[in-house]
């Protein structure tokens, strides 16, 4: 962990970020929100629940700041990536850009072990960073 994330402190209820997609103009008739720890919520029931609908993903959004956070989600993720997919990680260069600390060193893992290949898309002020499923 990093002492800079302190339990709770970014906290958003449900109602909250719904609220915050449609100030911003989004509907929000298809989204699906799954509470909880990324290691307990993102469970192989709900990937058979999605898979059954033959969900794809265009565009995902990871931001959860530690490295066992983003590991949890890489190892579960890439059951709905294809290629075009954009993979968003919000914090990639937090830890000071540290390629072994963090959620930089959560990528390069994944990375290395995934069956796609990602191309380098676009930066998203200091932190983020985008790429592209191929």
């Amino acid at each position: 962990t990093h002492p800079q994330y302190t339990p709770g402190a970014v906290a958003t209820s449900e109602a909250e970020f719904l609220s915050l997609l449609t100030s911003f103009g989004q509907s929000t008739d298809r989204v699906k929100l799954i509470t909880g720890f990324y290691d307990k919520s993102l469970t192989t029931q709900l990937a058979a629940e999605l898979a059954s609908s033959n969900t794809r993903a265009s565009l995902i959004t990871i931001d959860c700041n530690l490295y066992e956070s983003y590991k949890s989600v890489f190892d579960w993720v890439e059951q709905f990536m294809q290629p075009g997919t954009v993979l968003y990680l919000d914090d990639f260069n937090t830890h000071r850009a540290q390629p072994n600390q963090g959620p930089k060193r959560a990528w390069y893992e994944f990375k290395e072990k995934s069956k796609f290949k990602f191309e380098p898309f676009l930066s998203v002020g200091w932190c983020g960073y985008s790429f592209v499923v191929c």
